[in-house]
Formats: structure tokens, sequence, C-alpha cells
């Protein structure tokens, strides 16, 4: 009897020992059967000071600090500092779900408080040089967003050199100190000797048809399909260097009429001189 209950204790304590941790490390250790954890529908509880700090549903769902939200598989409340590694980032967030319904998102950022007092909700700074440390990404309350700028004044504030390789469409006015438009080529080829300038009968023409300049839109496709700012100023430009053609030629003209004029008046006084 003795014995049975000897061997029933160790058993026993081999059981006990086999399903405990110890808090001084362990090893010799099987994932698929030593873990921390639940092993049925209930949830898993870290607490401190006998206060729930995070919980970990049944369903993989994690809340840090507060409630946990059954939509949102990480809620994180109040102040948080998060550092892992993935590939050598110093910090990761990763999410590897397939084919997210549209309306949803990747990422969620909220805060649930209205702030009067127009507080930032995210900044992205760091060191540009071993002394100067500068605010890079700034999100605030209002919805402002700065790049290079802390305290954005604008939906989107930008303090630096931008650059877009594709189209930008602004559906209000644009304000600038000076705008700079590179397009080539230039409309120089006006002076060159073989560009053939148009008569000015055939413009002339066209006008009382069209009620537009040759190669220049009409009122009614520029209000339907807008101006390539670039291309129109060429297109000015080559009918300001035509104008100055003709104006040349025109200058051409009437100095060989003045010299004929001339010419004429000379005539003229010596036919006068010769009949006295």
């Amino acid at each position: 009897m003795r014995k049975s209950l000897m061997t029933a204790s160790f058993l026993l304590s081999l059981t006990i020992y086999g399903q405990s941790w110890n808090l001084n490390g362990n090893s010799g250790i099987n994932s698929n059967t030593n873990f921390l954890g639940t092993i049925d529908n209930q949830d898993f509880i870290i607490k401190t000071n006998n206060t729930e700090r995070i919980r970990i549903n049944s369903g993989g769902k994690i809340a840090i600090g507060g409630a946990l939200d059954p939509n949102i598989t990480l809620r994180i409340h109040g102040r948080t500092q998060i550092i892992s590694n993935e590939d050598n980032d110093v910090f990761y967030i990763g999410n590897d779900h397939d084919n997210i319904s549209n309306g949803n998102d990747l990422m969620f950022l909220r805060y649930g408080k209205y702030q009067p007092n127009n507080p930032s909700v995210m900044t992205v700074s760091g060191l540009t040089s071993p002394t100067k440390y500068e605010a890079f990404f700034n999100i605030r309350a209002n919805g402002n967003v700065g790049i290079g700028v802390h305290n954005p004044q604008y939906k989107l504030d930008v303090a630096g050199k931008s650059s877009f390789s594709d189209n930008m469409k602004v559906d209000a006015k644009i304000e600038a100190k000076e705008v700079k438009v590179t397009i080539t080529p230039t409309a120089d080829f006006v002076f060159e000797e073989n560009y053939n300038l148009p008569k000015l009968e055939d413009i002339e023409k066209l006008i009382k048809e069209k009620k537009h300049l040759p190669e220049i839109a009409s009122a009614k496709e520029m209000e339907k399909n807008g101006v390539n700012i670039g291309e129109f100023q060429i297109k000015l430009l080559q009918k300001i260097e035509e104008l100055t053609l003709y104006s040349i030629e025109q200058n051409k003209q009437l100095k060989s009429q003045s010299d004929k004029i001339e010419k004429l008046g000379q005539q003229v006084q010596s036919l006068l001189s010769n009949q006295k």
C-alpha cells in the first residue's frame, strides 16, 4: 500500500512538473505541448497588479491596455512603444491578409475624442545631420498634413522641393511666386530660313471662318479640354515671332516706299527747277 502511494505521488509530481513553467527558465520544451495559453475557447489574459494589460481572444484578436475590438486584429490603448525586427528593420508592422474588401483598411489609426487644441496625431522625425533634428511628416487633429513641416497650416503643407512624375489635378486656383515650365522644342524654328511663314491673306481668311488664329485651339476646345500651359506658351511665342517677321517685312516695304517717294520728290523738284 505504501509502495503504491509513493508511486502515485511520484507520477503526480512528474505530471505537475510537466505542466508547469520554471520562472528561472525552461529547457527541453516542446512547442506542441509546452506553451502559455488556452486549449479551449477562452481568452488568454496577462495581468499586472491584478489589472488586465493584454488580452488575446480565441479568434486571435489582441488588445493591449484596454478593451478588445473584435473587428481589429491589434488594438493598443495609451502610451505604447513597440520595437520589432523583420529583415533587419528596426520597426516593422506587417499585414499578410489576402483580398481585403474595398472600403476596409489594411492599417487603421483612430482616436476617439474630439481634440479642440489641434494636437499632433502622428509625427515622424529624426536627425538629418549629426546636429539637426527635423520633422519629416506630421498629421494634425484638424486633418492638416505636413511634409517637412511640424505644424501644417493647410491640408497639405510642404517645405522644400516636390517632384511629381505623373499628372497632378487641382480643382481650384494655384497661387505661386514663380512658375517654371520646361518643354521642348521652343518656337525658334520660326526664324529658320526654310520656315514657311503663312501669308497674311490666308490668316485673315481663316480668322473670318474659324474665329481664332491658326494652330491655336478655339475657345470651345479650351473650355472642354483645358489648356496645356507649356504648349500654349510655345504657340503664343510662335505667333509673336511670326508677328516680328511680319513687322520686319513691313518695315522693309515702308522703307522701300519711303525711298521711292523721296526719289520721286527729287525728280519733281528737278523738273520744277528746269521749267523756271
